[in-house]
């Protein structure tokens, strides 16, 4: 062992880590954005994804963009209101489901 000391029973493999990382992950995480502006104004709100995860729901649907990218385009009210322009409604937060 190039005189370290580390005996053979501390050496893991890579398979064996990258199997133990993807099952220690949550196996869904919801999650829910709220954003509070002072005034009306638009903005473009991106999320980006860690490519172990994946959006399964959307709510309102966002556009994919690509690379793990998904886009809103929005109108913010003061008090929370948030309008989406591509399915013409207006809700409290975005919602999103990570499987």
């Amino acid at each position: 062992m190039n005189n370290l000391d580390i005996t053979p029973e501390l050496l893991i493999d890579s398979k064996v880590m990258g199997k133990l990382a993807s099952a220690s992950r949550p196996f869904l995480a919801k999650c829910r954005l709220i954003i509070l502006a002072p005034a009306q104004q638009y903005c473009d709100v991106i999320l980006t994804v860690n490519p172990l995860w994946s959006l399964s729901m959307m709510w309102p649907p966002a556009e994919n963009v690509g690379d793990h990218k998904y886009k809103y385009f929005l109108r913010v009210h003061p008090g929370g209101a948030l309008e989406h322009f591509a399915s013409e409604m207006v809700v409290t937060s975005l919602y999103y489901e990570a499987v």
